[in-house]
């Protein structure tokens, strides 16, 4: 018996003792209903909420079975180190879309993309000198990662939506391809990133999303925050009604990318800046 249960059963012994009955007390009737929901409430939340959760997967026995037979042929499995390996989830993601599992890996500097579609595993491989655009979106919870490359049978593209959450798990296929800075560390993170300072006071958020882009190693050449552009449709007795030309956001000039910050122009318009933003990365030689 559980603890609600055990507390339901107490109140209503002491109910009878003392000869009242709990449905003709609104206090107690409040009380034995209130107990009640909470112990027929599910009791695994934790669980379900987790098939969101992109999980890491750090050596060949924790595998899903379904992935093993590929990695044995392709001679994965007794790799030391193992791949920085996760699966992506499978659930209902933004907008009610649902996700198909993906299996993940980063070997020699290369992404590699394995799905179960119609009773088949597809892979797709994508490395650095093939990506045509690189895009991250976390909107609350929502967040997902856009992959587009470029080979020499055309253009292939993958998108993993997953939980916020695990965002850390996810940002290593990210750091992976985009373009590696050719000064490496001669360059000073910290006085690049302070560059990004001027925003403080008119949008804080893109100065931290901003600083929080730029890779060791980068040097940033130009920096424009374009602010969101609405035109007035109503005006009348200082109401006015607007609809949104161009959402607000930062541009950045590296010396090996080019990145785009904007906001979310989905979300519904308020007085208060957008959630979240999405970020696009596009190498310089692609421009």
């Amino acid at each position: 018996m559980g603890y609600f249960e055990r507390k339901i059963e107490d109140q209503t012994r002491e109910s009878n003792m003392s000869g009242s009955n709990p449905l003709q007390n609104p206090v107690n009737l409040t009380s034995f209903l209130r107990l009640f929901r909470r112990a027929s409430q599910p009791r695994h939340w934790p669980d379900q909420r987790a098939r969101s959760w992109a999980r890491e997967i750090k050596n060949y026995p924790d595998l899903p079975e379904i992935y093993k037979p590929f990695f044995r042929e392709k001679k994965l499995d007794h790799l030391e180190p193992f791949p920085y390996t996760v699966v992506s989830p499978t659930f209902k993601g933004g907008h009610g879309r649902p996700e198909n599992e993906r299996l993940l890996w980063i070997s020699d500097r290369t992404v590699n993309v394995l799905e179960f579609v119609d009773g088949q595993l597809h892979s797709t491989y994508y490395n650095p000198e093939q990506i045509v655009y690189l895009e991250r979106g976390s909107i609350l919870l929502h967040a997902w990662i856009s992959i587009m490359g470029q080979d020499a049978a055309g253009i292939n593209s993958t998108t993993i939506r997953y939980n916020a959450v695990t965002d850390p798990i996810m940002a290593p296929f990210l750091s992976c391809l985009r373009v590696t800075p050719a000064t490496g560390g001669s360059i000073d993170l910290d006085r690049e990133r302070s560059r990004f300072d001027f925003l403080s006071f008119s949008n804080f958020k893109f100065m931290s999303y901003g600083q929080a882009s730029i890779q060791q190693g980068a040097r940033v050449n130009r920096i424009l925050l374009q602010p969101q552009i609405r035109h007035d449709i109503f005006r009348f007795s200082g109401f006015n009604i607007s609809r949104l030309i161009q959402p607000s956001h930062l541009i950045i000039l590296t010396d090996g990318e080019l990145i785009i910050i904007r906001d979310d122009d989905s979300q519904p318009w308020s007085r208060k800046d957008p959630y979240g933003a999405i970020w696009s990365f596009i190498s310089r030689e692609r421009i």
